[in-house]
């Protein structure tokens, strides 16, 4: 799955979704603001969620597993209630704060 704004900016929510066997499980570029919940993104053959530029994403209660390449590369922030295991590697987000 991909999101590129192409100089705009987007809001995007994804939710219970399966993004599973791509390329690049989300790559999401430009300005957009991404938020991942209650999904999971496993077994794509590189990075999980790739972010460039000035794209951000949150993800909470999700699952990130199996993927060929890192769980996450760029602005990818974390509520810290996530399960990131077996990727190659196992990048681990920042924290998104938030979280009580």
């Amino acid at each position: 799955m991909s999101i590129n704004t192409n100089g705009g900016s987007t809001r995007v929510l994804i939710n219970n979704t399966a993004i599973h066997k791509n390329f690049v499980g989300l790559n999401v570029q430009g300005s957009s603001n991404v938020q991942v919940n209650n999904s999971t993104i496993s077994e794509n053959l590189s990075t999980a969620l790739a972010l460039s530029g000035a794209a951000a994403a949150r993800i909470g209660r999700s699952v990130i597993v199996n993927n060929l390449g890192a769980a996450t590369t760029g602005n990818v922030l974390s509520y810290l209630d996530n399960q990131i295991n077996g990727n190659a590697p196992d990048t681990t987000p920042a924290t998104a704060g938030g979280y009580h």
